[in-house]
């Protein structure tokens, strides 16, 4: 078992990241509108990948929530709670509104998981960011490419609601191969999360061997 260690650029927090098994290798979903993800960049969580349960995602929740008016169905039916933000009530952890009218994922439950077709631009390492909203104490996701783990567990920081959100710097590094990919997103533990984005920032050391 292999046991890395991360700590954030805004709070110092240490996320611990442990070895876990690897998603089902063979895929055939597609991206979302037809149009890839870019990375460097950033991978809206709301444009998760099309294909259905088991291909593109994981819902084991009995009941989907949210999405109604949204926009963004597949094939007519919402297959994972999709929200947007509010003036009001959503805000950072020091009182301040979030942008209204961003699209993001929530009801989230153990063991969801959604799949993100990219396009890497550049290959190299690259520090990922995330914005989000946890509402429960050792909240974990991890990460995969291509069907095969890349960080292990990853305990996000606590923000105390589901609409307190935070921007976590430095939540794990990846190293990326150019090309198409596919990014798996799994939430391993306790849920009660919402996720705006995943952002991947090339290392700067890497920039300069460019």
């Amino acid at each position: 078992m292999k046991i890395r260690k991360y700590v954030t650029g805004i709070t110092g927090l240490v996320f611990v990241i442990i070895g876990i098994s690897a998603s089902p290798p063979d895929y055939k979903g597609k991206p979302w509108n037809g149009e890839l993800q870019y990375i460097p960049g950033k991978i809206i969580a709301a444009f998760y990948d099309e294909g259905g349960e088991g291909i593109a995602f994981h819902n084991p929740a009995a009941k989907n929530n949210g999405s109604e008016g949204i926009g963004l169905a597949r094939n007519g039916k919402y297959e994972i709670g999709i929200s947007s933000t509010r003036l009001g009530l959503d805000k950072f952890k020091d009182g301040t509104d979030l942008p209204a009218d961003k699209y993001y994922v929530g009801w989230i439950v153990p063991e969801e998981w959604l799949n993100y077709s990219v396009d890497v631009k550049t290959a190299g390492t690259y520090q990922i960011n995330m914005l989000l909203s946890t509402a429960k104490e050792a909240t974990e996701i991890s990460l995969s490419v291509d069907g095969v783990d890349k960080t292990g567990a990853i305990i996000l920081e606590i923000t105390g609601h589901v609409h307190t959100w935070l921007m976590c710097t430095n939540i794990a590094e990846i190293k990326l191969e150019k090309g198409r990919q596919v990014i798996t997103l799994k939430f391993l533990k306790q849920g009660h999360m919402n996720i705006q984005y995943l952002e991947f920032v090339l290392k700067v050391s890497e920039k300069v061997k460019l």
